[in-house]
């Protein structure tokens, strides 16, 4: 997914949160893939790292840290509704919306 001048491999774009997966191909790439980071970050975007590995064999353990990562972030996020007031982002199973 683009995201200023870079590609993350999963971007919300409405909590500004990527999703990078991390295997072998990273193993040459630490410092490139620190200085995206870097600079995505001062542009706003949040950042959660997975390896490969655990995508695989600790698929209930990866989501459980995604969905904490996204409570982490929405509760922060205000809803602006048609009539203007602001509410607070809904906190159902933390995945609605994403």
């Amino acid at each position: 997914m683009p995201v200023d001048e870079f590609i993350v491999d999963f971007y919300c774009h409405e909590l500004m949160l990527a999703i990078e997966i991390d295997g072998s191909s990273h193993n040459d790439t630490y410092d490139y893939d620190m200085n995206r980071q870097t600079k995505l970050q001062d542009l706003g975007v949040t950042f959660i790292r997975f390896q490969d590995v655990d995508v695989k064999k600790n698929m209930v353990g990866v989501l459980g840290a995604l969905k904490n990562k996204i409570e982490e972030i929405a509760k922060d996020i205000p809803r602006v509704p048609p009539e203007g007031r602001t509410v607070p982002l809904q906190r159902g199973n933390g995945f609605g919306g994403v």
